[in-house]
């Protein structure tokens, strides 16, 4: 752990990170140990990356509102098999809602995400801005040596301007169908950092809603609403 970037969180922050890692790590390999083929033991957890308000150092504790910024981390594994629908992740998801709801050992929620690191590689190389924030301003937990990541690509000014679009266009549908009734606070979180993660290409638009992150990361009623509303906001179907 790269305790020297970390010298902005007080040490009970610090600790608690550790705590976290450790519980990732474990139940990922809690998970292995049940596997009986040789390439479903076969899975690594390459980094672990700490990004958001913890690590640019401006989290939010306000006591009286009851509002705490979350630990957002990053988890990039060395296989897709073991990326976000791997059966250690929601246990780990419930074990950190323990440690944080009842347990009272964790000072602010955890959410994560996971990727490979053949896909993170290849969205920094296409300019994902969320990414290329994480590759910027991230601080690794973890790190596995000899897996670096791509150098992020630059978006130019067209796409840029393109992308702006696209969260102006999708964060308004993304809170409300978050906030759908039936939908969980997890829900609403991941459907922001979808709308964030997002290309800005107009060619986007059309083909984000069936692609594997999207198809991965929200469930079927989630992607209808964001095509639905894809389709009342651009005038064309997206199919």
């Amino acid at each position: 752990m790269d305790i020297e970037r970390l010298s902005h969180l007080p040490e009970k922050k610090r600790r608690e990170l550790q705590r976290i890692a450790q519980i990732l790590f474990d139940k990922f390999d809690e998970s292995l140990k049940t596997k009986l083929s040789e390439k479903a033991k076969r899975g690594r957890i390459l980094k672990l990356i700490l990004f958001g308000s913890y690590a640019r150092g401006n989290w939010v504790e306000d006591r009286k509102s009851g509002y705490l910024s979350d630990y957002d981390l990053l988890i990039v594994v060395n296989y897709e098999q073991f990326a976000e629908k791997y059966d250690a992740w929601e246990k780990a998801a419930a074990r950190f809602a323990q440690e944080f709801e009842i347990a009272g050992h964790l000072s602010a929620p955890v959410n994560f995400i996971v990727h490979s690191y053949e896909e993170v590689n290849s969205l920094l190389a296409r300019g994902w801005p969320f990414f290329v924030d994480i590759a910027r301003d991230g601080i690794p937990l973890y790190e596995a040596p000899d897996h670096p990541l791509a150098s992020p690509k630059n978006l130019a000014p067209e796409e840029a301007r393109a992308e702006a679009r696209w969260r102006r266009l999708c964060i308004p549908y993304v809170v409300a169908g978050g906030n759908s009734p039936g939908s969980s606070p997890a829900i609403t979180t991941r459907c922001f950092r979808i709308a964030l993660m997002a290309p800005g290409s107009s060619a986007c638009l059309d083909r984000f809603p069936q692609r594997s992150i999207l198809r991965k990361m929200l469930p079927l009623s989630m992607r209808a609403a964001i095509i639905h509303a894809f389709n009342a906001s651009t005038g064309r179907p997206v199919r």
